[in-house]
C-alpha cells in the first residue's frame, strides 16, 4: 500500500516550563509488506517500546507499522494540537475537510500560535479556510486573524505570510493570566485529492525551531520559551474504488418529504433521490378546552394533530352574566337600594333606589356629665334606629364655702381662708400682723471637741440662732522617759496616731502631748524616743478625747519592771519568764531583748549584766 504524508509547520509562544522549540519529526507513517493481500491493521496506540511513537498490527499476518508522533517525548508540556478530518476514508477527486484544534490542559499562558501547512505531492490545498467564532476568551486581550492569502509554494515556512492562520491570545504580554483551554476549534481548511492519488494520509504538524520561535514573539523576554506540544493526527484513506451504496429510505413526515439516501459502504460518499410530498397534518374532530370562558371573555380550546406534535387553538364563547338582587333598605342617614352581583365574576350594579329616613328622637334625655361650680353639664338623647346621638348643656351649680381661720405665728399674720365644699376653689381675708419671736438665753460651755457659745431660742417656735462662740478646751496626756540620768529625760518624744490607713505624728512637749483633732473611732497609738524601747497603745477616742485611762511611759533597753533603769530585779524576772515561773507582758518581754535580736533568752540575761557593769551600752 502507497503511504502519503500531509504535514504542517506549527509555532506556539507559551510561558511557563523554561526550554526552548524543538523541531521534532511528527508523523513519519511507513508501511511493512507481509501479507499476500492488503493488510488488515487495528488502531493506533503509542509504541510499549517508545513512547514517541505510536504503532498498529496487522490482525493477518502479525506485522506491525510504527509512527512518530511529536510531543510524546514533551507529553506533560499540557499543549494538544487535534486535526480531525471530516470523513476516514475518500476517493481520488474529492474534497476533504480538516478542522484544526487547541486544547491546554495545565497552568501554562499561552501568548500566541501560528500554523503553517506544507502540502505533499497529490494534495491540492483549497483556499476556502474558514474559522468559526472562538467563544470564549482565555486570557485578556483576545484577538484573532486569518490570513487567506496562504501560497503553499512559498520556500519559507517559516514565514508569516504563509501561515495558515495566526491566532494572538494576549495584545498585552505583562497581562497574560495562566489560564487552562478546553479543546477549542481554532480554523477549517480543504484538500482536494488527485484522480492517481492512493494510499493513506496522516494530517499532522512540525514543530519549527528556536529562531522561529523568537522572530514571532519579537520583545518578549527570556522568560517566554517554547513548549512542544503533543500532535494527535487525522488519517485519511484514499482508496480507488467502485461505489457499493447501500439505501434508507427516509418516510416523509406532515411538514417535510420523504426520501431514500444511497450511502457508499466503503468511502461513505453520499446522495439522494426518490423524494415524495409532505403528508399534511391530521386533525381530529373533537376539541379539548383549554380554558374555561368566563363572562365578559371568551376561553380556548385546542386540538393536535395524529401523527405529530402540531397544535391549533380556537375561541370558545363567553357565557355573559348571572345577576343575583339583594336588596339594601334605607336608615335614617342613608337611601335604601338593590345591588345586583353576578355569581360567576362578582361584577355588581345598582337601581331601584328609596329616600333616607331621618332620626327618631325621643323625648326624654339622660344625663352624661353632672353640672359643677362653674362649668356646664351635659345631657344627651339617642335615636331610636340608629346611633346618633345629640347633646344639650345643664347649667352651672355655683360655689359654697366654708370658712377656717388661721392664727398668726412668730413671722407670718394671721388670715381666714374660704374653701367650696364642691370644688375647692378658695380665697383668704381677716388678714392680721405676725407675733414675732420671744427669745431665751442658754450658755453652753465649751468642751474637747466643741467650742462653747449662748443659745438664743424663741419659746413659741423653733427658731434659734448662737453667739459669743468660745474656744475648745485643749486636752493634754503627759509622757513619762523612765530613766534616772538627765541625759536620758531629755529626749524627744515622738508620737504617732493611725486608723490603719492614714497616720498623724505630732511631738511630746515638757513631757506631754495634745490629741489632735480626730473623728470618733479605734486608733493605734505608738510612743517613741532614742534610745528608748518603743511602745504601742490602742486607743478609743470619742468627742477629741481618749476613752481609756492609761499611762504612757517608755523604758530603756533591759528596764523590764519600769524602775527607771536597769537592776537586778529585772534579770530575775526574765529568768523567771525563761523557767515559766512568772508570765511578762508584751511590752516587758520588749523590754528584755536589750540586745535588739528579737529574741528574749540568756543572752539577753548576760547582755543585762554587761550594761549593769558598764562594759556595754545598749542605751546610745
Amino acid at each position: 500500500m502507497k503511504k502519503k504524508i500531509l504535514g504542517f509547520l506549527t509555532a506556539l509562544a507559551l510561558i511557563g516550563q523554561s526550554g526552548a522549540y524543538l523541531p521534532t519529526a511528527v508523523l513519519n507513517g511507513f508501511a511493512v509488506d507481509g501479507c499476500s493481500g492488503e493488510h488488515s491493521f487495528g488502531s493506533w496506540a503509542v509504541s510499549t517500546d517508545d513512547a514517541s511513537k505510536e504503532q498498529r498490527v496487522c490482525s493477518e499476518c502479525g506485522e506491525t507499522q510504527y509512527r512518530v508522533v511529536s510531543g510524546n517525548n514533551n507529553a506533560n508540556s499540557g499543549v494538544i494540537l487535534y486535526f480531525t478530518p471530516d470523513k476516514t476514508v475518500a476517493s481520488p477527486g474529492d474534497t476533504v475537510t480538516f478542522t484544526v484544534s487547541l486544547k491546554v490542559t495545565n497552568t501554562l499562558g499561552v501568548s500566541g500560535m501560528s500554523v503553517y501547512p506544507d502540502i505533499p505531492e497529490g494534495l491540492t490545498f483549497v483556499s476556502d479556510k474558514t474559522s468559526p467564532d472562538l467563544g470564549f476568551t482565555p486570557l485578556p486581550g483576545l484577538t484573532e486573524e486569518l490570513m487567506m492569502d496562504f501560497d503553499p509554494n512559498v520556500p519559507d515556512k517559516g514565514s508569516e505570510g504563509s501561515a495558515l492562520c495566526w491566532l494572538s491570545l494576549a495584545s498585552d504580554m505583562s497581562n497574560i493570566a495562566s489560564t487552562p483551554i478546553s479543546e477549542t476549534e481554532l480554523v477549517k481548511f480543504s484538500c482536494t485529492i488527485s484522480e492517481d492519488a492512493v494510499g493513506e494520509y496522516c494530517v499532522g504538524a512540525l514543530v519549527s525551531d528556536n529562531s522561529f520561535c523568537t522572530k514571532i514573539n519579537t520583545g518578549l523576554d527570556n522568560r517566554f520559551k517554547g513548549v512542544v506540544p503533543v500532535i494527535k493526527s487525522g488519517v485519511v484513506s484514499i482508496v480507488d474504488h467502485t461505489h457499493n451504496y447501500e439505501a434508507t429510505v427516509v418516510p416523509p413526515t406532515c411538514t417535510e418529504g420523504g426520501y431514500t439516501k444511497h450511502v457508499c459502504t466503503v468511502c461513505s460518499d453520499t446522495y439522494t433521490d426518490s423524494e415524495t410530498q409532505a403528508l399534511g397534518h391530521d386533525m381530529p374532530n373533537e376539541w379539548r378546552t383549554v380554558t374555561e370562558p368566563k363572562c365578559t371573555e371568551p376561553g380556548e380550546k385546542s386540538r393536535k394533530c395524529t401523527r405529530c406534535d402540531y397544535t391549533e387553538t380556537a375561541p370558545i364563547e363567553a357565557k355573559g352574566h348571572s345577576y343575583n338582587a339583594v336588596v339594601t333598605e334605607p336608615t335614617c342617614t342613608e337611601g335604601g337600594y338593590t345591588t345586583h352581583t353576578c355569581s360567576e365574576c362578582s361584577d355588581t350594579y345598582t337601581d331601584s333606589e328609596t329616600q333616607a329616613l331621618g332620626h327618631d328622637m325621643p323625648n326624654e334625655w339622660v344625663t352624661v356629665t353632672e353640672p359643677k361650680c362653674t362649668e356646664l353639664g351635659e345631657k344627651s338623647r339617642k335615636c331610636t334606629r340608629c346611633d346618633y346621638t345629640e347633646t344639650a348643656p345643664i347649667e352651672a351649680k355655683g360655689h359654697s364655702y366654708n370658712a377656717v381661720v388661721t392664727e398668726p405665728t412668730c413671722t407670718e399674720g394671721g388670715y381666714t381662708t374660704h374653701t367650696c365644699s364642691e370644688c375647692s376653689d378658695t380665697y383668704t381675708d381677716s388678714e392680721t400682723q405676725a407675733l414675732g419671736h420671744d427669745l431665751t438665753e442658754t450658755v453652753v460651755a465649751p468642751t474637747a471637741s466643741e467650742k462653747g457659745y449662748t443659745l438664743h431660742q424663741c419659746s413659741r417656735c423653733e427658731y434659734s440662732f448662737k453667739d459669743n462662740y468660745v474656744d475648745e478646751l485643749t486636752v493634754s496626756y503627759p509622757v513619762e522617759l523612765k530613766a534616772k540620768d538627765a541625759k536620758y529625760l531629755e529626749r524627744e518624744i515622738t508620737v504617732s496616731i493611725s486608723d490603719g490607713s492614714e497616720s498623724t505624728d505630732i511631738t511630746a512637749e515638757n513631757g506631754q502631748f495634745v490629741l489632735p483633732k480626730l473623728a470618733d473611732g479605734e486608733y493605734t497609738l505608738v510612743l517613741s524616743a532614742q534610745g528608748f524601747v518603743t511602745r504601742t497603745y490602742n486607743i478609743t477616742v470619742e468627742g477629741c478625747e481618749i476613752t481609756e485611762e492609761l499611762t504612757f511611759e517608755l523604758h530603756l533597753p533591759g528596764d523590764i519592771d519600769g524602775a527607771n533603769g536597769l537592776n537586778t530585779g529585772d534579770i530575775t524576772l526574765l529568768k523567771k519568764h525563761l523557767k515559766k515561773t512568772a508570765i511578762l507582758s508584751d511590752y516587758a518581754l520588749k523590754c528584755a531583748d536589750i540586745n535588739g535580736d528579737g529574741r528574749y533568752n540568756t543572752q539577753d540575761i548576760s547582755d543585762m549584766k554587761a550594761q549593769l557593769k558598764h562594759t556595754k551600752n545598749f542605751w546610745d
